[in-house]
């Protein structure tokens, strides 16, 4: 509070830590606190979308065992599933790119456990 704390943004003085501590112990900071922290975890789902339709998943792909590709493959999947079920705001173009990144993932296997995954994965 000393080095940070509101009073050097705000010109009301009073007991700042005080105000905190009341705030911290009460139940509306329950609720703040839940709010701020599910409005942190879109926005870090998101960014991670985002991350996984820039990634290179051949260059990613060429040192993995078979069981890490389908395991990476399982991960992308849900996140492509939780994403369009809980944020509509999800561009088409993500949603695309995403399906086209499990489609590269998918035809790098054997073909054994292509036909057996292409049945799984035929709708995101």
């Amino acid at each position: 509070m000393e080095g940070a704390g509101p009073h050097l943004t705000s010109g009301v003085k009073g007991n700042w830590t005080g105000l905190y501590q009341r705030f911290l112990s009460s139940p509306n900071f329950i609720s703040w606190f839940s709010v701020r922290k599910e409005e942190a975890n879109q926005k870090l789902r998101l960014i991670h979308l985002d991350q996984l339709c820039k990634a290179d998943i051949g260059f990613w792909m060429r040192d993995k065992q078979e069981v890490e590709i389908v395991d990476f493959l399982l991960q992308v999947k849900e996140c492509l599933s939780r994403a369009t079920r809980q944020y509509p705001s999800v561009s088409a173009q993500t949603v695309h790119t995403l399906q086209s990144q499990i489609r590269t993932i998918i035809s790098s296997l054997p073909e054994d456990l292509q036909s057996c995954l292409k049945s799984s994965f035929s709708s995101p």
